[in-house]
């Protein structure tokens, strides 16, 4: 991929210092554009930065974790609906989640659509077992600049590589708008779409996932309910070959002044639902049994509205833990966290961890777990094999032995006989050895004079 920017995250801790918490910066109102700023994740050569995402794992055999792939909305700072947020969708990758490259723009309006010419929204992506491509499903928008009136509808666009991008021939879903990649419009008996309000033609945020017990793809997606009433709902459609939707209808129990971003996923036996809940902003998560017995459980917060506005969740299948990010709408940042999700309803939580400390030993990789001889940040200090045992101390100075690494000192010994005799220690001029165990023996430029009687450092 030519032209790829290398740049590590800023990392910021949100909870106890040593918690291993990683946070994305994707906007700092203190130091201005990402120009300015190459630690932040963002458009590099446009100054734009992040809002909606989509998260990806491609298995990359020189990569234990696989290669992430976030593909995000973008837009100047503080700009969430103007004409110049969400023109394209910006592309970066990660063996590690930490240090990302930015790749370039992944999918750009179509000047020349009815229906994505203005903005493209919420990408989400899917790899089609069919025909071996991967699928990106996002919601296109045409608009009034001066009225705010709109409509938005769902399509999708196809890839290889992941990175060239070519919109699909589109189905028969989008009432004969022109433009390709349309696959449906929220035009349903119990949707708002044919009310005159300029905020009823909402279709957005799609996301899909294959039900492995009935064969058919899903799609979660916002809309409007009718009559039109200043609410938004999650609603299901279902296909079998991603291009034709069959409308399945809302949610009921999602409607809220504001219901969006949905994600599926499978755990513990389960299906699983989170969304964007409510105005003030919190992660909203349900389950049920199937889709085709919809017993959906009584919602409940994985992140509260007392912390910021926390929107758009996605989710990321990571193993034994699921990957969480969201927006944290205030700040333009996306944070991440681990969940683990128990058959008995209850829901786990770890911080992502620095390079060496990830998902990696879920069950012995945690803040102040052991620190063993393995390769691993076990106890999420940002160390590999750190001390991690006893380890003898012949002289008493808690400096351990030689050829002993693996110990509860603060650093190995040069000379384990002699308690002056120890890293970080006086070095003396004249004495002939080398004192604080730097590999130089009486070093000109750290030494201390050697005067008569007994040996003694003058400072």
């Amino acid at each position: 991929m030519p032209g790829l920017r290398s740049r590590r995250v800023v990392p910021e801790r949100r909870l106890h210092p040593r918690d291993c918490n990683e946070t994305l910066h994707f906007a700092d109102p203190d130091t201005g554009w990402c120009a300015q700023v190459p630690d932040l994740i963002c458009d590099p050569v446009n100054d734009e930065l992040a809002g909606d995402f989509a998260l990806w794992r491609e298995p990359v055999p020189q990569y234990p974790d696989g290669l992430l792939h976030v593909y995000y909305i973008k837009g100047p700072l503080w700009t969430f609906y103007p004409a110049t947020h969400g023109k394209s969708f910006g592309h970066e990758v990660s063996a590690d989640g930490v240090t990302w490259q930015y790749v370039g723009d992944a999918l750009a309006v179509n000047p020349s659509s009815d229906w994505d010419r203005d903005h493209v929204w919420a990408p989400s992506i899917v790899l089609n077992p069919a025909d071996g491509l991967y699928w990106m499903f996002y919601a296109g928008v045409i608009r009034n600049p001066v009225s705010g009136w709109h409509e938005e509808r769902i399509g999708a666009a196809t890839s290889s590589d992941l990175v060239n991008w070519t919109r699909v021939a589109g189905g028969d879903g989008c009432g004969g708008i022109s433009g390709p990649g349309c696959l449906m419009d929220a035009d349903w008996a119990w949707s708002a779409w044919d009310d005159p309000n300029y905020w009823a033609r909402q279709c957005r945020d799609p996301y899909v996932i294959k039900d492995p017990a009935s064969g058919f793809w899903y799609m979660a997606y916002t809309a409007a309910p009718g009559p039109f009433h200043w609410t938004q709902v999650i609603a299901l459609a279902r296909s079998t070959d991603l291009v034709h939707w069959e409308d399945l209808g809302p949610l009921a129990f999602t409607e809220a002044q504001k219901a969006e971003s949905p994600n599926l996923f499978f755990r513990g036996g389960r299906l699983h639902l989170v969304w964007t809940l409510g105005d003030d902003g919190g992660i909203g998560h349900a389950t049920a049994t199937d889709f085709e017995t919809a017993d959906w459980s009584a919602p409940t917060v994985i992140t509260g509205s007392d912390t910021g506005l926390q929107v758009a969740p996605e989710m990321l299948d990571m193993g034994d833990w699921m990957m969480l990010g969201y927006v944290m709408e205030t700040l333009r940042t996306i944070n991440f966290r681990m969940l683990r999700f128990h058959t008995d309803g209850t829901l786990e939580e770890q911080p992502i961890a620095p390079i060496g400390c990830r998902w990696v030993g879920a069950e012995n990789v945690f803040p102040g777990a052991a620190e063993v001889a393995n390769g691993v940040d076990d106890n999420c200090n940002g160390l590999v094999d750190e001390p991690a045992g006893p380890c003898p101390d012949q002289d008493g100075d808690l400096f351990g032995a030689p050829g002993s690494p693996f110990c509860a000192r603060l650093a190995t010994d040069c000379d384990d006989a002699d308690p002056a005799v120890y890293p970080g220690a006086i070095e003396i001029c004249g004495n002939g050895r080398d004192d604080d165990c730097d590999g130089v023996v009486d070093d000109p430029g750290q030494c201390r004079p050697r005067w008569g009687g007994p040996l003694t450092a003058v400072y």
